[in-house]
């Protein structure tokens, strides 16, 4: 799974350039902190 994830990835980079290679970047690194950030939260909720 991660390798075709890789794959769409630098279809986008090669494909529509620089800004949105760094877009996408951005945005993996979002999405995935904020799961990361919830998994925290949720955690700490069932520990209070």
């Amino acid at each position: 799974m991660g390798n075709i994830l890789m794959y769409i990835y630098f279809i986008i980079c090669g494909g529509l350039g620089a800004a949105s290679c760094i877009y996408m970047t951005v945005y993996a690194f979002v999405v995935i902190g904020q799961k990361i950030y919830g998994r925290i939260a949720h955690g700490k909720s069932l520990y209070d």
